[in-house]
């Protein structure tokens, strides 16, 4: 069985029906905010090590993160900060899961052109830009870049059932076709 791990989970919140983005900034301490290039707040927090971009609609993104705890834990956490500096904050908020990129390796060599030819319309392949096939899965709408070397990213699924499924998908395509053997 292969064995997929979590590289990266963006997420999204809604702690606020509004930020002021200069009093946010200004309580913040380490936060980003230059309105003349993006109209939202950059703060990072060490632990759990998260990036968050505060809009003014009061809406949050979340990136950096693997575990869905974590995203939990470090939203409460920047909750918790905004409260203490008398920012009004919800009580409760829904964390939406917006994407997931997660990797897995087949540990085979996997022949690139052949799978390119395959897959046809569903599949890029230009070596001297990536070294990898670009396979575009439909459902769920995503991407699996897919090396020579048997290691595969997937981007676009927008939470950890939709990555199962594309994981599945890519590894099913791949042993059909006879190109890996898992």
């Amino acid at each position: 069985m292969v064995s997929v791990k979590i590289e990266n989970i963006v997420a999204r919140a809604r702690l606020a029906n509004r930020f002021d983005l200069e009093e946010v900034s200004s309580k913040l301490i380490g936060s980003v905010y230059n309105p003349e290039q993006f109209e939202a707040v950059l703060y990072k927090l060490l632990s759990p090590r998260a990036a968050f971009l505060i809009l003014k609609n009061g809406k949050v993104m979340c990136t950096g993160l693997t575990k869905i705890e974590d995203i939990k834990e470090a939203y409460g956490q920047l909750a918790s900060m905004l409260s203490r500096e008398g920012i009004e904050v919800k009580e409760v908020f829904d964390i939406e899961l917006r994407g997931v990129v997660s990797s897995f390796d087949l540990n085979q060599e996997i022949d690139l052109e052949a799978l390119v030819h395959l897959l046809e319309n569903d599949a890029e392949y230009d070596s001297d830009v990536v070294p990898a096939v670009v396979y575009h899965l439909p459902e769920p709408p995503s991407s699996a870049l897919i090396f020579s070397n048997g290691k595969v990213v997937i981007t676009g699924p927008k939470d950890l059932e939709e990555t199962k499924v594309a994981v599945k998908k890519v590894i099913d395509t791949l042993v059909e076709s006879g190109l890996a053997v898992v």
